[in-house]
């Protein structure tokens, strides 16, 4: 059938009438909503003045951790918030007490007490940085400081408060260049009436003694070196420990390692700075101390005869170490109810030879920074060292005793024997190990090989290496190494009696 023309020309007109229309539709749309962009920018772009507008922050308070005097503190942040649609002009942000504020701000990239008209954009934030630094007082004990950001916004005032915990301290600078420039004197004594701050390595020529409850602060790269002929004694107490950390006393830093340096035992002698013909530094005592957070808790390096003690140490946490707890190099250390936990490295390396003699410990390995693998032994025993032509120099390990310790960590072997000839001596004498190795009677007695010690959080924020219930640690030590050398009568908590039989590591269940 034919359609008419002109009912043809009829529809054509109909339809290109209606998309006309259609068209003029879509263009007033766009119009309108160019128009309503366009009224909605220039308000963001207007300043609000309204007084009920207000500023927001990300708290209300900024806190800082114990910031000793003359010393300035981390930095600290403040995020302002303007969650308003349209942009605000804070007409002034300073500190409530101005010019004698122990604060400062760092507002916009400009270090400054006080700036004024400072405009944040519609739904925007900034950054507001703060400082402390602290005068010195005569109190031993740590004050607390305070003062408040006042921001005036559209004629309303708006405090965030400041407050931060001050202490004087014993400030020690061991300046390079010649080691007597900051030599401790001889027979000095340390007491507990503030905190030590020691810059740089700080040499002990001679005798230092610690008193109980002391504690020694370490800025990055610092440490203690005991030369040849000088004797440091460590007089910690139950409840009372001396403790060794980094100067970073904020709560992120309580567990990370690598702060400072070390402790370290020299066969230097001071003078010359060359090896004498005898031996060491000898007869250090360390007793009730807390050592943290180092790249090595303690390094003896000196020469071993079986008569001079380097070093006892008992009652003691060394943990958190970048590189390695306790490190021994041909000396003589003793040592008892003692904790060696958490290094990048061996919880407890005793290497070139020398004579160890531990009793009730616990050297346990769960490091947990970083992004490698830890693949060294919680313990390492060693009887000589090799020279870039391959050249073995032989330093015989006489003796190596572990009596009711405890040997554990999360690889599969946590006791490494490196020796070259036969040039060694050691015992495992009621230890439980985490170990594949096969010993003989010659070198071990009732062992305990493979079994978790079930320890309460071997967690690295935590550290907490007491026994759970059902551990086969409990119970299973022998009486009679109570009694070798000095007599164990309590546990690194002090808890008396002893269980008889008595538990393998520092803690009695």
């Amino acid at each position: 059938m034919q359609i008419p023309v002109n009912l043809l020309l009829n529809i054509f007109a109909a339809n290109n009438y209606k998309m006309k229309s259609i068209k003029f539709e879509i263009v007033g749309l766009v119009i309108l909503l160019m128009m309503v962009i366009t009224l909605s920018n220039c308000k963001k772009d207007n300043v609000t003045t309204n007084p009920s507008a207000k500023l927001n922050f990300s708290a209300d308070t900024v806190t800082f951790d114990t910031v000793f005097t003359t010393v300035g503190s981390s930095t600290q942040w403040l995020m302002v918030y303007n969650k308003n649609n349209q942009k605000i002009n804070i007409s002034s942000i300073s500190l409530a007490k101005g010019a004698s504020s122990y604060f400062r701000l760092n507002i916009n990239g400009a270090s400054s007490r006080s700036l004024n008209n400072v405009t944040i954009e519609a739904n925007d934030s900034m950054f507001i940085f703060v400082e402390v630094t602290v005068n010195p007082t005569l109190a031993t004990t740590p004050f607390i400081i305070t003062d408040s950001i006042l921001f005036v916004t559209n004629g309303n005032k708006q405090y965030v408060e400041l407050v931060a915990f001050g202490q004087n301290a014993h400030f020690i600078y061991a300046a390079p260049g010649s080691i007597f420039d900051s030599a401790v004197p001889c027979s000095t004594e340390w007491k507990n009436d503030k905190p030590y701050v020691i810059y740089g390595y700080l040499p002990v020529i001679c005798n230092l003694t610690i008193d109980s409850g002391c504690r020694i602060y370490f800025h990055a790269n610092s440490g203690i070196v005991v030369f040849s002929g000088a004797t440091l004694t460590v007089n910690g107490a139950l409840g009372h420990e001396v403790t060794f950390q980094g100067d970073r006393l904020e709560l992120d830093y309580a567990q990370v390692p690598g702060q400072w340096d070390e402790i370290l035992f020299s066969n230097l002698d001071p003078h010359t700075l060359t090896l004498p013909n005898k031996p060491g530094s000898k007869s250090n005592v360390i007793n009730y101390a807390i050592i943290k957070n180092g790249s090595i808790g303690i390094e003896a390096d000196t020469v071993y005869t079986s008569t001079d003690i380097t070093l006892t140490i008992n009652n003691t946490i060394i943990e958190n170490m970048s590189t390695a707890g306790i490190v021994g190099k041909g000396t003589n250390i003793l040592g008892y109810n003692d904790v060696f936990a958490n290094c990048a490295n061996e919880c407890g390396a005793f290497t070139l030879g020398g004579g160890y003699s531990f009793r009730q410990c616990t050297f346990a390995n769960y490091w947990g920074y970083g992004v490698s693998q830890r693949t060294a032994p919680a313990l390492l025993l060693n009887n000589y060292y090799r020279t870039p032509d391959s050249v073995y120099h032989i330093r015989p390990l006489d003796s190596a005793y572990f009596g009711n310790c405890i040997v554990y960590g999360n690889i599969a072997d946590e006791v490494g024997l490196d020796f070259h000839t036969n040039a060694y001596s050691y015992y495992f004498d009621h230890d439980l190990l985490n170990s594949s190795l096969t010993y003989s009677g010659t070198n071990s007695n009732a062992l305990i090989l493979k079994q978790d010690p079930l320890f309460v959080n071997n967690t690295n924020l935590i550290n907490n290496y007491k026994l759970n219930s059902g551990s086969p640690a409990i119970g299973t030590g022998a009486s009679y190494i109570l009694t070798r050398g000095t007599i164990i009568s309590s546990d690194i908590t002090g808890a008396t009696p002893l269980n008889n039989p008595p538990d393998l590591g520092a803690y009695k269940h």
